[in-house]
């Protein structure tokens, strides 16, 4: 769910309901771009956005405070039907990401790699990949992401990044403006590692106690 939430996300807010109207103003911003984000960092899915725009001091006009306009729209208003997330928008990400997913098979190095942490973590966060599982993909459904898109937003840290020639205390108070209505209530914090010594342990006895008592052709699995 995670995964998908700033596709849909980007697809549209209320005063900017489809893809057309988000890249007419993003033209008007000489021609600004924001994607959609999702990273792994350990054990921690980071989602959001991310935005490349001209520079205000080279253009000689105020890009920046607009653009921020722009992300914290599609953050906080995204474009909804009867409070609910648009099911078609939804659906129609939802078949994307699985292609996202299963065309991973295709790199070959990076899928040997994803499937060795799954099988050396299994018991742990850091298994999962960075675009979750398709069984999980596939049961994403809009009034359950529209749940989890509020928890998201009002239980998740924020970090925002900024790059250019605008004064620090003048971007954060840009973004604290744009960014006021977002709903926070108690943060999670614990954003920490899990270690788990002796995750497979129980794995391993049920595994041992199989080898104990059912008979096994050595021979046969040897050749294999």
């Amino acid at each position: 769910e995670n995964a998908v939430l700033p596709y849909v996300l980007r697809r549209g807010t209320k005063s900017l309901p489809d893809m057309r109207r988000i890249s007419e103003r993003l033209d008007a911003l000489y021609g600004a771009e924001i994607e959609p984000s999702v990273r792994k960092l350990g054990e921690i899915q980071a989602v959001g956005f991310e935005a490349e725009f001209a520079d205000d001091g080279a253009v000689g006009e105020e890009i920046f405070p607009r653009l921020a306009a722009d992300v914290a729209d599609l953050l906080l208003h995204p474009n909804t039907r009867g409070g609910l997330l648009r099911p078609d928008i939804v659906d129609s990400e939802r078949e994307k990401l699985l292609e996202r997913i299963r065309a991973g098979m295709n790199n070959k190095r990076a899928y040997a790699i994803e499937r060795l942490y799954a099988h050396m973590c299994c018991c742990e966060d850091y298994a999962v990949p960075r675009l979750g599982e398709e069984a999980d993909a596939e049961r994403i459904h809009y009034r359950k992401l529209t749940m989890r898109y509020h928890d998201v937003l009002s239980t998740s840290p924020v970090e925002i990044f900024y790059c250019g020639s605008l004064e620090g205390g003048r971007v954060a108070r840009i973004l604290t403006d744009v960014l006021s209505t977002m709903p926070r209530g108690e943060i999670d914090e614990d954003i920490g590692t899990d270690i788990r010594m002796n995750a497979l342990e129980a794995q391993l006895t049920q595994c041992l106690e199989y080898l104990t008592y059912t008979p096994v052709d050595l021979h046969h699995h040897v050749a294999i």
